[in-house]
């Protein structure tokens, strides 16, 4: 397949995957006020979307490998279009939107390790760094639609109509998986089996610095509007601003997603360092003023979630060999930081202060930015295996 198109399918794939989990966040105001829940509850549901994709992501990033990335794309992509259309259709209260977190959740357990492989199978090693940015775009990309979707969508003709468009564009991905994609994947028949994982200590490393780093991050992109409007900004500039903080962390995905392909060590500290700039934000943010608040998020975001593009490049040089199972296993630790931080967020910000919860926030982010360190000197320390690819000159 054309290495381009590998690139856009792949995050395309990733962007309507994310896009449940992240127009609730988007939409807090207007979704707990119809719905009627509180902060708690809404920490809750991000966390039944990232536990089920915790739960499943083993699982699912293995059968992503079995498969093949075409046909695991397709069906990630046609549960993601049902989930959006219940939630439209039959939302009515957190105990029916809940139901429809979990599929969502299980949708991208499957999508991200489809989409990873598909890069490493589909793009030289060369430009795999450069793929990984625009893949990487996915999230922040979709955390801009979100954003938009306030002044845009939910604020004219309301919430649920997000929900719809984001059900249309699933399908548009499906349609062009099946135009672009259809051909024979490594491993796309189901008796064949995928060899084994190398090294599980190292992978285990990857896992909890990952599971930190999304901690941190998790929390801006479910309570920031949240918060922005309780210390004073209208719901239409913080779903701006959103939008914003979401375009910088995509540059910063690029620009690193490029940049590693040239490095010949370093990844990983610049990983850490990219971390410590999301701790800075979230100090920014704690602070409850509308202005340095707005600073913080985008401050944050670009970096506790522009790291995501040099660290799965890392990660997939490593486990080559094995790109949908390595992805299931990392983003299983991945999404039960995502699950625990804004849990735990949701929990300080309501029985103490956003204050307090901005500043748990900012300590996940130090100790990303610490395990992405310890992670470095560890691969320095060992000779890389046969047939993997560690970064292990830091």
């Amino acid at each position: 397949m054309n290495p381009t198109r590998s690139m856009v399918i792949a995050a395309s794939a990733a962007i309507v995957g994310l896009l449940p989990l992240l127009l609730v966040g988007a939409l807090a105001v207007q979704l707990t006020g119809e719905l009627g829940f509180g902060t708690a509850a809404l920490g809750a549901v991000v966390a039944v979307f990232r536990s089920t994709s915790a739960a499943t992501a083993p699982f699912l990033g293995r059968a992503a490998d079995r498969l093949g990335s075409s046909t695991s794309l397709r069906v990630a992509g046609m549960a993601t279009a049902v989930t959006c259309i219940g939630v439209a259709t039959t939302a009515s209260s957190w105990g029916t939107l809940v139901p429809w977190m979990i599929l969502g959740g299980a949708a991208i357990g499957l999508a991200q390790p489809a989409a990873n492989r598909l890069i490493v199978t589909g793009v030289p090693a060369r430009r795999r760094g450069m793929a990984f940015g625009v893949k990487q775009t996915s999230a922040p990309g979709a955390s801009t639609l979100a954003g938009l979707s306030v002044p845009v969508i939910a604020l004219t003709v309301g919430w649920r109509y997000a929900y719809v468009l984001a059900a249309v564009l699933a399908v548009v991905m499906v349609l062009s998986v099946r135009r672009s994609a259809d051909g024979p994947d490594p491993g796309s028949r189901l008796t064949s089996r995928p060899p084994p994982i190398q090294d599980r200590m190292s992978l285990a490393f990857f896992g909890l610095a990952f599971g930190l780093a999304n901690a941190a991050n998790s929390v801006m992109l479910a309570f920031y509007v949240d918060a922005a409007v309780d210390a004073g900004t209208s719901a239409s500039l913080a779903g701006t601003l959103l939008a914003l903080a979401s375009v910088a962390a995509i540059a910063v995905r690029l620009t690193t997603g490029i940049a590693s392909d040239r490095m010949h060590s370093g990844h990983l500290h610049l990983c850490a360092y990219l971390m410590l700039a999301g701790a800075v934000g979230l100090g920014l943010l704690s602070t409850q003023q509308p202005g340095l608040m707005g600073v913080g998020l985008i401050v944050g975001l670009s970096g506790a979630w522009g790291v995501h593009a040099v660290f799965w490049f890392v990660l997939m040089n490593a486990y080559s060999t094995t790109p949908g199972t390595a992805t299931g296993l990392v983003a299983t630790v991945g999404h039960t930081g995502g699950t625990i931080g804004p849990l735990l967020f949701g929990i300080v910000a309501q029985e103490v202060t956003y204050r307090a919860a901005w500043g748990m926030g900012s300590v996940f982010s130090v100790a990303a930015a610490t395990m992405m360190v310890v992670l470095a000197r560890r691969l320095a320390r060992r000779r890389p295996d046969k047939g993997q690819h560690l970064d292990t000159k830091e």
